[in-house]
């Protein structure tokens, strides 16, 4: 059986560390709760609709990138 990533893991090796974003500068960017985005980044917490909306907006993607993880 094959485990996908976490889109939390994605989130913080692909774009977080690259662009040298810190959690609050996230958590401004996607006009959300300090605690989501640490939760959505420990991988404790999963993308809902409305989250992949703003990370497609914050990250130049589209948010069924984000909704297929």
């Amino acid at each position: 059986m094959h485990n996908p990533e976490h889109p939390g893991r994605i989130i913080r090796e692909e774009y977080l560390e690259p662009l040298e974003y810190s959690t609050e500068t996230l958590s401004n960017a996607l006009n959300c709760n300090r605690g989501v985005v640490e939760s959505l980044l420990n991988e404790k917490s999963n993308i809902r609709p409305e989250m992949a909306v703003k990370l497609a907006r914050v990250f130049n993607t589209n948010a069924e990138f984000w909704m297929s993880m």
